[in-house]
């Protein structure tokens, strides 16, 4: 396919993140033109906020609107004279009626690139509020404008711009990329325009206005000095997140209504305050249940797995490490299959997804086999569906955010080969990407627990039902919201399983662990 990208820049300029772009569609086989259409739109706001990142922050991250010339990319980039482009993307946000279809993408309700910039602080602003991206579509020869995608990127650096707009730009570009072949394979009318573009508008009402105002740029600075300084003063006391694990009796009341109230019949796993407990997954055998889960020693910051069991009392042994690599583990994902026990633990820190086989149970573990390699992919976690094998999980690289893209893989063999789905990632927002556990069965519909992730990592789990889930397509649909309450003393939960007469999570609280030095 011929793609013109119309670019708010004077001829022979180009931004740093969209040459990411344009290599992106070049990748999925697409001849890219570029038309210029300057000059260069000059924010004081936006100039004084780069120079207070850079100042503040010293960070050598490349800007993604800092300008380069398309000359020093020699043939990677096309330049304007192809032949007559099958699509229009549109960055500038006023293409002209035209007798090409034109793909648009709006933030926040504005289109056009320079609204990511203003997207990114208006929500770095508003506490737990995540930016909208929208994909519009408006076929040619039509004056009607279709919805087509959508996405609600996660903002892991909340008092930093410059990082903040990095990750927009990025999952701009996955989601361009993601719509175009939607559009190639003839699949528009599948794809729900008409809900989709409702669920925008709704969700517009509540978003914060993209608009800036030097009471905004002012409210940015203050709470990104503050912050600075909170960190260095709290550094010598040692304070930061710390994970429990905790269970409860699953039939004593629904998990919500629990959470709500003053805990009781709560079991806490101890910890010295010298490492941090997290990611359980429990299996029920002969009246016991075992739990799997990270265990990451601060002195180390490097994840291995440890093992203990819940008695019908519920009483814990000691944990005790069963596997453990030259890299980070965690979420040691549990399942059985053919009357072997394997487990699939997170190993995004190798670029890999790895199964391992139990040979003695629970503490000897042996390698199997890499079932894909050269990907940053979190908390795999694995679903034997209709004849096939699926594996779910959190998708990160070249700047993107580990919490806010899912990403799907299918296999006909347990051992694969694995293929990434089409439309891969198949979903982008902070509060129902990330997996947070096994997927189970509720009423005769398939539940995916996913991490809630706006206001920060593992506020909540939210659970998503799953409607579709084919080689070709994948939807879901959000139908509840768990998050502990003050009352529980504990700001976040980000792991659920259940096994036996067990409910088994994590709780993020605090570590303090004061230091003269």
């Amino acid at each position: 396919m011929n793609i013109t990208i119309r670019l708010p820049l004077p001829e022979g300029l180009i931004h740093h993140w969209q040459v990411g772009l344009i290599e992106a569609l070049q990748r999925q086989g697409h001849e890219v033109a570029l038309q210029s259409n300057g000059p260069i739109a000059c924010e004081t706001h936006m100039q004084l906020l780069t120079r207070f990142d850079r100042a503040v922050f010293r960070s050598g991250m490349h800007h993604p609107f800092n300008l380069r010339s398309i000359d020093q990319y020699g043939h990677v980039l096309a330049h304007s004279g192809s032949p007559r482009p099958d699509l229009i993307v549109d960055l500038v946000g006023d293409a002209p009626p035209s007798s090409t279809p034109v793909l648009s993408l709006m933030s926040n309700g504005m289109t056009g690139e320079t609204a990511l910039s203003r997207t990114a602080l208006a929500c770095m602003t508003s506490a737990h509020q995540l930016p909208q991206l929208a994909i519009m579509y408006k076929p040619a020869e039509s004056e009607n404008v279709v919805t087509l995608l959508t996405a609600y990127p996660a903002l892991e650096e909340p008092h930093h711009f410059t990082a903040s707009l990095f990750r927009l730009c990025q999952r701009a570009c996955d989601l361009i990329c993601q719509a175009i072949p939607r559009i190639t394979d003839q699949q528009t009318s599948c794809l729900q325009g008409p809900a989709i573009q409702a669920q925008v508008q709704a969700n517009l009402q509540t978003l914060p206005s993209p608009l800036l105002s030097t009471r905004t740029l002012i409210a940015y600075m203050g709470a990104s000095l503050w912050g600075g300084a909170q960190r260095r003063m709290m550094r010598p006391f040692g304070t930061s997140e710390h994970w429990r694990i905790a269970w409860r009796q699953s039939d004593s009341m629904p998990l919500k209504q629990a959470l709500a109230e003053r805990p009781e019949h709560l079991c806490v796993l101890p910890d010295n305050g010298q490492h941090f407990y997290a990611d359980p997954f429990v299996v029920w055998r002969e009246g016991k249940a075992h739990v799997f889960c990270e265990d990451l020693p601060y002195a180390t910051g490097r994840g291995v797995i440890a093992h203990f069991t819940i008695d019908a009392a519920g009483h814990a042994s000691q944990p005790e490490i069963v596997l453990q690599r030259p890299y980070h583990l965690s979420y040691p994902f549990i399942f059985e299959h053919e009357g072997t026990t394997y487990m699939i633990p997170e190993t995004a820190q190798n670029k890999t997804i790895e199964l391992y086989r139990c040979d003695h149970f629970p503490d000897q573990w042996s390698f199997v086999r890499v079932l894909i390699d050269q990907i940053e992919a979190a908390d795999a976690t694995v679903l034997r569906h209709e004849g096939r094998w699926w594996i779910f999980a959190s998708l990160a690289g070249e700047g993107r955010s580990s919490w806010d893209a899912l990403g799907l893989f299918y296999a006909d063999q347990l051992e694969g080969p694995w293929q990434a789905h089409c439309g891969n990632p198949v979903v982008i927002d902070a509060s129902q990407a990330r997996p947070a556990g096994a997927i189970f069965q509720q009423e005769g519909a398939l539940i995916r627990p996913a991490q809630d992730c706006r206001g920060g990592y593992g506020r909540g789990v939210h659970l998503c039902r799953i409607d579709r889930l084919d080689p070709k397509a994948y939807q879901q649909t959000l139908i509840d919201a768990l998050h502990p309450s003050a009352l529980w003393g504990y700001s976040g939960l980000h792991t659920l399983n259940r096994a036996g007469p067990w409910e088994v999570f994590d709780l993020k609280g605090w570590r303090r662990q004061i230091s003269i030095f």
